[in-house]
């Protein structure tokens, strides 16, 4: 799986509110945690997330945010400005 930023604040260059991701693996779901907003998309296999355009993720937490039943197949952190797989 890929992400890079396609779009970023305008008063801010380091902070994405667009994302374009693909994957060889289609998703069911991608889900976005920016600041205190957790969005879920419709998966696939690529594709582009808007900041603010996705559906709310009630009841989901930064520690917890696939819909129940699915675990997450791999989840990014943003680190010096690329999006980087989170390694626990």
């Amino acid at each position: 799986m890929a992400i890079r930023p396609a779009e970023s604040k305008e008063d801010d260059s380091n902070e994405p509110v667009a994302a374009e991701w693909r994957s060889t693996i289609p998703a069911r779901t991608v889900v976005v945690n920016a600041g205190r907003r957790i969005e879920r998309f419709a998966g696939g296999s690529g594709g582009t997330v808007v900041v603010g355009s996705g559906t709310p993720a009630t009841g989901a937490s930064p520690a917890r945010p696939c819909p129940a039943g699915e675990d997450p197949l791999v989840k990014f952190e943003r680190r010096n400005g690329e999006f980087v797989p989170e390694t626990e």
